[in-house]
């Protein structure tokens, strides 16, 4: 919703000094304008609700907090699917240790009839004293059951603060004898993190956070 700029000034009408009528006429005018001024704030003020709506709309789940709601009608939800959004999602050494037995979630479930279109997903090792001991060579990012991105296990396997940016790999990039090709992406699913070889990873201390850039899509839309 957006709000014009006021720009009200009196009619243009000859006033009278000391005529009663033309002191009338004025004060009749002034109203109109009045009137205009507080149509105006009327629609700020349903505005703020709006915005207001969006805030308490917001989810918070496992550390996960994301604006909106991420179902058809939220209006971050227009016309087949919202704006890249940017979710960050700080992930405990607990969560870690046990990641590949229970995966993390990065991104609950969007709704019915609505999937997420991953555009990149940024983590960040905060290394504390001892890296992590991981028995495969990849982490992976899922949509449910569906591979859509991979970062190297090492980022966590030394304690030493890295960064890895990654684009959805399977999502985009990948090919066969040179032909690109995408991953199913599940309507309705989860975005998660985990092991590739689904095995838990021992020893370590530090923790992870994640920016996932995503937008949330109505199939059909």
């Amino acid at each position: 919703m957006s709000v014009e700029k006021l720009n009200y000034s009196l009619p243009t009408r000859q006033y009278g000094k000391t005529s009663k009528d033309n002191v009338w006429a004025r004060f009749v005018d002034i109203n109109k304008v009045v009137d205009g001024v507080n149509a105006e704030l009327d629609l700020v003020d349903a505005a703020i609700l709006a915005v207001e709506a969006l805030v308490t709309a917001g989810v918070v789940t496992d550390g996960v907090t994301i604006t909106g709601s991420g179902t058809a009608g939220d209006p971050l939800v227009a016309a087949g699917g919202s704006e890249y959004t940017e979710t960050i999602v700080n992930i405990s050494s607990a969560q870690i240790l046990a990641m590949g037995t229970t995966p993390i979630e990065l991104l609950p479930a969007p709704g019915a009839g609505m999937y997420y279109d991953v555009d990149r997903v940024v983590l960040e090792n905060i290394a504390v004293t001892t890296g992590y001991t991981v028995g495969t060579s990849y982490l992976s990012i899922s949509n449910s059951t569906q591979n859509i991105a991979y970062t190297a296990s090492s980022l966590i396997g030394d304690a030493v603060d890295r960064v890895s940016v990654t684009k959805c790999a399977d999502y985009w990039n990948d090919s066969v004898e040179g032909i690109n090709y995408g991953q199913f992406i599940l309507l309705n699913g989860n975005i998660t993190l985990s092991t590739y070889d689904a095995t838990d990873p021992t020893l370590g201390d530090g923790t992870l956070r994640v920016k996932i850039y995503h937008k949330t899509i109505t199939f059909g839309a």
